[in-house]
């Protein structure tokens, strides 16, 4: 190249400036397709877990033949009620309550834990005070209920599925 002194250092200078810039760009390239990859995993996540939620639900409801699956339960959502407080109407929440459930389809089997997981208070103690089989059984647990808040057993003359 034949360059001495000063014009030296000046191309050297310059060659390091470029091959610091391609460094940048290089890093920067390489952030961004990590951060791509990050998303690509993430987005393959939630498509799994969706994939996963659709079939137990297609499971769930009996599937294609409309048979249901004795092994299996279906998911249960928290029910969207207002905790019971001491101060309310024993009576007319578990109206309420029932009615709620009705309206779910829930089972009988899933409606003590249902229930219980909107107690407080005395009426949590008495929910926590049964043997764990009574607990599960939403008339023992109504029944004992009623009795603790000195109500007479409510027949509605409704039974649920």
């Amino acid at each position: 190249m034949g360059l001495t002194g000063k014009d030296l250092q000046e191309f050297v200078g310059s060659e390091r400036q470029e091959l610091e810039r391609l460094a940048r760009d290089e890093s920067a390239h390489q952030l961004e397709l990590r951060r791509r990859d990050k998303e690509l995993l993430d987005t393959q996540l939630q498509l799994e877990t969706m994939k996963k939620e659709t079939n137990e639900s297609f499971n769930n409801s009996g599937g294609a033949n409309g048979e249901h699956s004795q092994s299996v339960r279906p998911k249960i959502r928290a029910p969207r009620l207002p905790p019971f407080e001491d101060v309310d109407d024993l009576d007319a929440y578990l109206r309420r309550y029932e009615r709620y459930a009705t309206n779910q389809n829930w089972q009988q089997v899933d409606m003590a834990i249902n229930l219980s997981a909107l107690l407080k208070g005395r009426a949590l103690e008495v929910y926590l005070g049964l043997p764990p089989a009574d607990a599960n059984d939403y008339d023992k647990l109504k029944e004992a209920l009623l009795k603790r808040f000195s109500l007479p057993k409510m027949d509605l003359g409704r039974n649920f599925v």
